[in-house]
């Protein structure tokens, strides 16, 4: 009943040693089991290699996700608004980077990135989490195209809401039974912040 902290050495088994400890009120459905980790690459390795082998093994019911930031996601709304001669007025959405956004690409080539950012969503070969792409996309075009959750209506009042990757991977992390963040997101949303985490 108190707060265990523990420095210790790669490749010792501390992911097998809290997760194992977890486990039982995990499945038993008493508690969500939330990883907190300081790295994108980190959170990589427990939803790639670490959770999938000790889950395959143990407990291979239990729902997995990883919990990002907004900003990590593909808004296919700012996506579109940022192309050139997009007049598109149907969004119920006010923020003027949309349109200062227009025009100013310095070259042929971050027109062709977002272009192609677009597609590959479109049909299907891009799931919308930036740490997932494949082609190269500058990060010029990924804030261009990012969610940005100061201007966002939210899922309900946007026409691209059902297929909103943000929203998508949210409607995933109230359903997990294990969830893998950062430290920056679980502290934000613990200090009242958004309430990511809540069932």
């Amino acid at each position: 009943k108190g707060v265990f902290v523990a420095q210790a050495g790669t490749g010792i088994g501390k992911t097998i040693s809290y997760v194992l400890g977890a486990l039982p009120l995990v499945i038993n459905k008493q508690h969500k089991l939330i990883v907190s980790t300081h790295t994108i690459a980190l959170q990589t390795q427990l939803i790639e290699k670490d959770l999938p082998e000790i889950m395959n093994n143990l407990a291979p019911t239990l729902k997995v996700e990883v919990s990002k930031g907004s900003g990590r996601y593909f808004c296919p709304v700012r996506a579109m608004k940022a192309l050139p001669g997009c007049e598109d007025k149907s969004e119920e959405i006010v923020d003027d980077l949309f349109d200062d956004s227009k025009n100013k690409f310095s070259s042929v080539t971050e027109l062709r990135e977002l272009k192609g950012l677009i597609a590959d969503f479109n049909e299907k070969m891009f799931a919308g989490d930036f740490d997932t792409l494949t082609r190269y996309v500058s990060s010029r075009i990924i804030n261009l195209s990012n969610r940005d959750s100061a201007h966002c209506p939210g899922k309900k009042k946007c026409s691209k809401g059902d297929v909103c990757p943000f929203y998508i991977q949210r409607d995933r992390i109230y359903k997990a039974d294990i969830i893998v963040t950062n430290h920056a997101l679980l502290s934000y949303s613990t200090l009242g912040g958004h309430a990511t985490f809540s069932p």
